[in-house]
């Protein structure tokens, strides 16, 4: 360190050290940097939540698609609908449209089958009727 000579009116003084502006210039300047730092790690754990978050819905729902597989869910022949009847959900939904094919009652389906549908996101137990006939 080399002390120096500063000039204040009349009296000369020697400098030895740092003056405490300087200490709290060089303060507020490194906790900026660490405040800066110290956000990356929140960062960081934010992303490494949200990445579990997606691995576990992957997993879930992958388990889930093998599980519909599994109990034959995507085999339009053991789709139901509600039997109004019986009132219970007994009622083949493709036997129901191939006997309304039959009779020739093409324009009652939607009122009779209502709306049909299937958890299904990947789309793989879509159907097509054609004259009755599920294909």
């Amino acid at each position: 360190m080399q002390i120096k000579l500063v000039d204040v009116g009349v009296v000369l003084v020697y400098r030895k050290g740092v003056t405490l502006i300087e200490v709290l210039i060089a303060m507020g300047i490194l906790t900026i940097g660490l405040l800066s730092v110290a956000s990356l790690f929140v960062v960081g754990a934010s992303y490494m939540r949200q990445g579990e978050i997606q691995d576990r819905a992957s997993i879930v729902a992958e388990e889930a698609f093998h599980d519909i597989v599994a109990r034959g869910f995507l085999n339009p022949e053991k789709w139901i609908m509600y039997n109004p009847d019986e009132g219970k959900f007994n009622r083949s939904v493709t036997k129901t449209i191939r006997e309304m094919y039959i009779n020739d009652q093409r324009n009652q389906i939607e009122e009779v089958v209502g709306s049909v549908f299937v958890l299904d996101p990947v789309v793989v137990g879509s159907v097509t009727f054609d004259e009755g006939v599920v294909k």
